[in-house]
């Protein structure tokens, strides 16, 4: 069984696999019509090597070809083939990555100038809380002034992606940020919600991402030597930050309790 035929399997066996296409491109295009049988351990392992691909993404594209070799075994469309994609990333490998990704990410100071240049006043406010609390990015499109208590920034169970409470913690910056904003907010117009679009809507997840990632486009031109910025990128700085310096503990940064 070809490699390109598993996965065609793999794609029509659930219209919600689709969205992983993408991810199977740089299989393809390195293993061809390959057949299952004939893939080694060492062919992965020369992917790894010569694909092109940062680790973190390698990773990613090796883990969801061995789902769809598994899901083809499961459903009897492959028998009695050893899984080659089923791959163990060694300790350099993974050091590797982590040191990778750990590159790619902007620093403080370099985030705090990205923000200082975005001209949008919504997406600057909106960058500079995320950056100081850690919100994410879907949380930033919810938050309403209900939300907002004394403790800080609180979402019930049914709000969040785990199903349980999460209070994020304000700091003073934060707070000061928010308060000015509230007192523009109720002075201009009349709406629960913190953060809203030209049009007067609150944002959805994915214009917000996209909105970040053009101010960074903007901002690269400017400074080519910049890293990459993208809203995770902010919220994952302020507790990177914090545990660099031990000012608190990973937990006392985002609690989360029910």
């Amino acid at each position: 069984m070809r490699i390109s035929e598993i996965f065609e399997y793999y794609l029509a066996g659930n219209k919600k696999n689709e969205k992983y296409k993408g991810f199977f491109v740089p299989v393809l295009n390195f293993f061809g019509n390959v057949e299952l049988e004939k893939i080694s351990k060492n062919q992965v392992s020369k992917f790894l090597t010569v694909s092109g691909l940062k680790m973190s993404s390698q990773k990613v594209r090796i883990a969801y070809a061995a789902v769809a070799v598994n899901f083809a075994k499961k459903n009897g469309f492959i028998e009695n083939v050893k899984n080659p994609f089923i791959y163990n990333f060694n300790k350099q490998e993974l050091f590797r990555m982590r040191t990778e990704r750990k590159d790619m990410n902007a620093d403080y100071e370099e985030l705090s100038k990205f923000i200082e240049f975005v001209q949008n006043p919504t997406v600057h406010n909106i960058c500079k809380l995320a950056l100081n609390t850690g919100i994410r990015c879907e949380e930033v499109c919810k938050l309403q002034w209900r939300h907002i208590t004394n403790n800080g920034i609180r979402f019930t169970s049914d709000e969040t992606k785990e199903q349980r409470c999460r209070t994020i913690p304000l700091l003073f910056e934060s707070k000061s940020l928010l308060q000015n904003m509230k007192h523009k907010t109720t002075k201009n117009q009349n709406t629960s919600f913190v953060f809203l679009q030209k049009d007067g809507k609150p944002y959805i997840p994915n214009n917000l991402s996209r909105q970040v990632s053009f101010c960074f486009t903007k901002f690269k031109e400017k400074y080519p030597e910049a890293k990459q910025i993208t809203f995770q990128t902010l919220y994952n700085a302020f507790a990177q930050t914090c545990q660099l310096t031990g000012t608190m503990s990973k937990e006392a940064l985002v609690k989360c309790c029910c």
